[in-house]
């Protein structure tokens, strides 16, 4: 008799009453696929973990990973069903998925308070080191911190694989059968990929060296090159004029002392993280850059400078005529004065103090011009230079703020035009207002809240203390709030449209799955009526926000469609699985105990004629602990024999 290959999720915890029916169990299987583990270390079926929570725990696991060359993965979900028992139900996800020997699956039943760690028997650790980090993880457990159990696991799968006996053998089998052929190509995918990524880290990683390391000789020459451009610096300009070059090359040598530091623990020989390396190479990068854009404007400054020297009577020269073209272009007091018989104090406060720093500045610059002539009359160069440099920057910055004081007047004047046409677009939204659906009312307190905006905005636009720029940031606020909520409105017009139809169509899918569950309940297994039970609960949620949120409802419609489609999907594997399974319903008397069995009348024994741990015939995981021929069993059976998997351990918290 052909037995069904079926890929195994759960085995149909079915039951019947009489004599006559011994059915294998192998035979009786959903055809819901086992869970598929995320691409990341951990696959949270349940949603207990945070999503921040999450991954840090994940990367926790990368981090042990790394250390070790061991894999950890995390599966959670609220109860081990079809099959219930733990330890097959861990394993079954594992070879499924294609865990190699290195690789290792922590299962956790939140619900049912149960966990496991499955492991091939020719991993790296042996079973006392497994038993320890199930030892440790059970207060976590207890206590219901997930990501708490998860990283606990990771710090002692690090400190059992340091530890000294390791499991060092390596399996020689080959596994048989197309199960085996699919989980290893999903292992061979899976560690084809951690390999890529991998490879892309150490790619950045080894871009980072670089650019640290070429960062550090960088500064270091830079800061011997400082320390000798300052002494030169100092006897021809002076101490003061070159302490904010000594400043910035005192800095630059205790960030190089601190970079180099951080070196030199990425160079110690003792294991680094990816991420602790990746850290302390970006730091170096940052601090190199940091001190080698202080330390070029000190060199710029000083080779101003030194220009300035070369050329100093040409250089007083350019200062004097910079002066009396700056005293020629003044004005700004005057134009501050016209600017505030247009504008109020609050729209012209950001320059009203301009003109008379402006005028201070011009006074400074002339006081050191005076003094560089001095200076150059005595043939000090040098002091000439600094004099005539601090000039120029003072006739620089006079002359920005005074531009400032004239530029305000048209920036001002372009926030009025802005504000005025920003006015007729929210007017355009306000008379719109009355004629979009508005059951919940925010369409209307939006447009009463725009009107009164608007009225601000006039008073700020329209008076002779006039205030542009404050009326155009209050008006785009009041826009975008109006514009928001009329396109939310106009969304849950068009859901609406379409919402009622939806949820009738949707109703009717409903009752149909459950109708098809209910007639076969003794065949349909716990996936297709959860899924039923969430498509219930989401009409019921879209029916009820059908008024105050139509969007919000059609989406919650269409969630209770899916939830409704994968239901009878998982309905019609489970009863494909029985219809299809070796020995099956076909003969003998059983017509009418078949109806029954799937109506879910009869109840009894468990299929099989005896528990999953007795040796009979194909069972599954039957003859003992994992004896015969069944699953995990030995000789033949898949993972038996010498290699096989972990049979005891983990247990209830």
């Amino acid at each position: 008799m052909s037995q069904k290959k079926i890929p195994l999720r759960r085995l149909l915890a079915g039951a019947v009453l009489g004599a006559g029916w011994m059915l294998a169990a192998a035979g009786i299987a959903s055809a819901t696929p086992p869970v598929t583990l995320d691409d990341t270390y951990i696959t949270d079926d349940v949603g207990v973990i945070a999503p921040a929570d999450e991954a840090a725990a994940d990367q926790r696991l990368a981090a042990a990973h790394e250390a070790t060359g061991i894999d950890l993965y995390v599966v959670l979900v609220d109860h081990f069903t079809a099959p219930e028992d733990r330890i097959q139900w861990a394993d079954q996800v594992a070879t499924s998925n294609g865990l190699g020997n290195n690789q290792y699956l922590l299962a956790i039943s939140t619900e049912g308070r149960q966990y496991f760690i499955s492991a091939s028997n020719s991993g790296p650790l042996k079973e006392s080191q497994i038993a320890a980090i199930e030892k440790a993880i059970v207060p976590d457990l207890k206590s219901a911190d997930w990501a708490g159990a998860v990283t606990t696991a990771a710090s002692q799968l690090e400190e059992q694989h340091a530890a000294p006996g390791r499991n060092t053998a390596i399996t020689t089998g080959v596994v048989a059968g197309g199960i085996g052929v699919a989980g290893a190509g999903y292992g061979v995918w899976r560690a084809a990929k951690k390999r890529r990524t991998k490879r892309e880290i150490e790619e950045e990683l080894q871009q980072l060296t670089q650019r640290a390391g070429a960062g550090l000789v960088a500064v270091d020459d830079a800061v011997k090159t400082g320390e000798q451009e300052l002494e030169f610096a100092r006897v021809q300009f002076g101490e003061e004029t070159t302490k904010d070059y000594a400043a910035a090359l005192a800095d630059a040598k205790q960030k190089l002392i601190e970079a180099f530091a951080l070196q030199q623990k990425l160079d110690d020989g003792d294991p680094d993280t990816d991420e602790e390396r990746r850290t302390w190479l970006s730091q170096i990068i940052a601090s190199c850059e940091e001190v080698q854009g202080r330390l070029a404007e000190q060199a710029t400054s000083l080779k101003e400078l030194r220009d300035i020297e070369r050329d100093a009577p040409e250089a007083l020269a350019r200062l004097d005529r910079g002066l009396l073209e700056a005293e020629a272009s003044g004005g700004a007091e005057a134009a501050l004065a016209a600017l505030a018989q247009r504008f109020s104090a609050e729209a012209i406060a950001p320059v009203r103090e301009n003109p008379a720093q402006a005028a201070s500045l011009l006074t400074f610059a002339k006081e050191r011009a005076e003094r560089a002539r001095t200076a150059l009359a005595a043939s000090s160069t040098g002091e000439a230079a600094t004099l005539i440099h601090e000039a120029e920057r003072a006739v620089a910055q006079s002359g920005a703020l005074t531009a400032a004081v004239t530029q305000i007047g048209p920036q001002l004047d372009e926030a009025g035009a802005q504000a005025e046409a920003l006015i007729l677009d929210i007017e355009g939204d306000v008379n719109s207002a009355p004629g979009i659906n508005d059951p919940s009312g925010q369409v209307a307190s939006a447009a009463a809240a725009a009107t009164q905006e608007i009225a601000r905005a006039r008073v700020d636009l329209g008076t002779s203390q006039r205030n542009p720029a404050r009326a155009l940031q209050a008006l785009e606020a009041a826009n975008a709030a109006i514009d928001g909520v009329i396109a939310t409105a106009r969304e849950n017009e068009r859901a609406l449209q379409v919402l009622d139809g939806t949820i009738t169509r949707v109703s009717g899918l409903i009752q149909q799955t459950e109708q098809f569950i209910n007639s076969r309940r003794g065949a349909v297994g716990s996936t297709a009526r959860t899924r039923v039970a969430k498509a219930r609960a989401s009409l019921d949620g879209a029916e009820a926000m059908r008024t105050r949120s139509p969007k919000d409802a059609l989406a919650e419609a269409q969630r209770a469609e899916r939830y409704a489609n994968e239901a009878m999907q998982s309905a019609q594997s489970d009863m494909n699985g029985w219809n299809g399974g070796g020995g099956g319903f076909g003969g003998g008397s059983g017509s009418s105990d078949l109806s029954a069995i799937l109506s879910g009348i009869i109840i009894g024994s468990n299929w099989g004629g005896g528990s999953r741990s007795s040796g009979g015939g194909s069972s599954w995981g039957g003859g003992g602990s994992r004896g015969g021929g069944g699953f995990g069993g030995g000789g033949g059976g898949f993972g038996g024999g010498g290699g096989g998997r972990r049979s005891s351990g983990g247990g209830r918290f």
